[in-house]
């Protein structure tokens, strides 16, 4: 059981669980039983007494009534049902649908290490489906506008064929518009037959865009991920035409990634942020939450059932 999926661990008969201060007790009460003193040492120093005592019970460390009381408190345990996963539902994929927002504004061609942010973002897009097993996935690209690219498909050389061409210069105005590109995955994950997820490819977001995120939490939207590129020392921002942009001044311009703001999404609006790695631990930890969050709502036709992991069947 990974971390992700020790937040989900709860008990199906939590009332068993009240016999766990019993068996402590039990050790205890046997354990203060054999302590107590024997007609012997009313004739006898207790000391020699103690020393006469045949087994001397009281210097042995563990007895049969620990290993009772062990046995009883993970039965007890075992019979409360515990469990952090629902069954898996034969007739669906077991990754779910997803639309991914593609930030391909100016700052994504920030160098913060080679390639820059956004030949990188075109990587971890191209490696996604592999570690889906290449379920339904759409494309949405953002920038100061957002449009739907691609609708959801299965087949991951066609999402790569719309991925390759996405880049600023194709966008109609630069900006980092968010809560259009949340809106067009909503609708587009609406018209899915199961639940699924939004997963934004970006360098960070806006503290304008908080509201709408929030706002998708408290409506019961899809969950939402995001991939985040960039670093907080930042990199020089690569002009298109080839160079760097550069200030006034004739200074480059560097783009540094605002974690305060991150933050605020993650506490206030439930956004799972995946920070980008150099290998593939961050798409492998994006198929994890991405099942993990859709199985608490399971299928349109109702939630799928918690799969009890007790050792005793009731």
């Amino acid at each position: 059981m990974g971390w992700d999926a020790l937040g989900e661990l709860h008990f199906l008969r939590p009332l068993w669980l009240g016999l766990l201060p019993l068996f402590p007790l039990l050790a205890w009460s046997v354990r203060r039983a054999t302590r107590r003193p024997t007609r012997t040492y009313a004739v006898m120093a207790p000391h020699l007494a103690r020393a006469l005592e045949l087994g001397a019970p009281a210097r042995r460390r563990f007895r049969p009534v620990d290993g009772v009381s062990l046995i009883g408190a993970l039965a007890a345990g075992a019979a409360a049902g515990p469990t952090w996963s629902r069954v898996a539902n034969p007739l669906a994929s077991d990754s779910p649908p997803m639309v991914i927002a593609f930030e391909v504004s100016q700052t994504m061609l920030a160098v913060d290490a080679e390639p820059a942010r956004l030949e990188r973002a075109r990587f971890k897009i191209r490696d996604l489906p592999e570690l889906r097993a290449c379920a339904r996935t759409a494309l949405v690209a953002y920038a100061g506008t957002a449009h739907r690219v691609l609708p959801a498909t299965e087949d991951p050389q066609i999402l790569e064929t719309f991925v390759e061409p996405l880049a600023p210069g194709v966008m109609p105005r630069d900006g980092e518009d968010a809560s259009a590109a949340l809106r067009l995955a909503r609708e587009t994950l609406g018209r899915e037959k199961r639940p699924g997820v939004v997963l934004f490819v970006s360098d960070g977001f806006d503290a304008a865009d908080l509201p709408a995120f929030r706002k998708n939490v408290q409506s019961g939207g899809p969950p939402v991920l995001a991939l985040i590129l960039g670093s907080e020392a930042g990199g020089p921002l690569r002009a298109e035409a080839g160079g760097f942009v550069s200030d006034a001044a004739g200074r480059r311009v560097v783009d540094r990634l605002d974690t305060g703001v991150l933050s605020r999404f993650e506490r206030q609006a439930g956004v799972r942020v995946v920070r980008a790695s150099k290998d593939r631990s961050d798409l492998r930890r994006i198929a994890r939450l991405s099942r993990s969050l859709t199985d608490r709502s399971g299928s349109r036709n109702g939630p799928n059932e918690w799969e009890d992991r007790g050792w005793i069947p009731m």
